[in-house]
């Protein structure tokens, strides 16, 4: 009996399925992302049907192959764009914020990537975060602390403009890469910030 991609499990202690990224169905190719020994990586396998487990298998049932890493950018670039930010991130290839700062002007929030070379910086103003979450009176510092509490959905915002988009510019010191979130990019994903972080800093104030 055929047995979709999301069924094969083995070997089992060594291999963990994710997510399937692309199945095509009976008799034909499936792609997917998880860990062997732990480490994360992307899998293939050609599905079998009624008649056949596919292939690779190991007596019988039906396994993944482990594809080489060198593959993975074009695997990215194959995929829909909806697919790539989580992808990245699960296999250490997408943007890593390590903290964010406040411009000294206090007007732009910047969100910083210094483990690349050069490093990247997502650039935010203050009053585009104030004016996409509908907080105008909030303060330049706790901007800084809803995007600092909210920095994994920045970077996913930042990761589509950067890879997918390729929109940056370079700093004004002419190494870094600065990629702009603004309003169009922040409308879409308001909804899913965490405010809660304003309720606490006053009581511990």
């Amino acid at each position: 009996m055929y047995i979709t991609p999301d069924q094969v499990r083995s070997p089992i202690g060594r291999w963990q399925l994710e997510e399937v990224l692309q199945d095509r169905g009976p008799a034909n190719c499936a792609y997917a992302m998880g860990r062997w020994d732990g480490k994360p990586c992307i899998a293939f396998r050609w599905n079998g049907n009624d008649d056949s487990p596919g292939t690779p298998q190991s007596r019988g049932q039906p396994t993944w192959m482990i594809l080489d890493h060198e593959l993975y950018p074009a695997i990215l670039e194959w995929l829909p764009l909806e697919r790539r930010p989580s992808l990245r991130r699960f296999l250490g290839l997408g943007l890593r914020f390590d903290g964010t700062t406040l411009s000294e002007d206090q007007s732009r929030l910047g969100l910083w990537d210094i483990s690349r070379r050069p490093p990247i910086i997502a650039e935010v103003a203050c009053t585009d975060l104030k004016e996409a979450l509908g907080l105008p009176s909030i303060t330049p510092e706790n901007c800084r602390l809803l995007a600092d509490r909210n920095r994994d959905l920045l970077t996913e915002v930042a990761d589509a403009l950067f890879f997918d988009q390729q929109r940056y510019t370079t700093g004004s010191n002419g190494v870094t890469k600065v990629v702009k979130i603004g309003t169009a990019e922040l409308a879409p994903v308001a909804k899913q910030f965490s405010t809660t972080v304003l309720d606490i800093v006053p009581r511990w104030g």
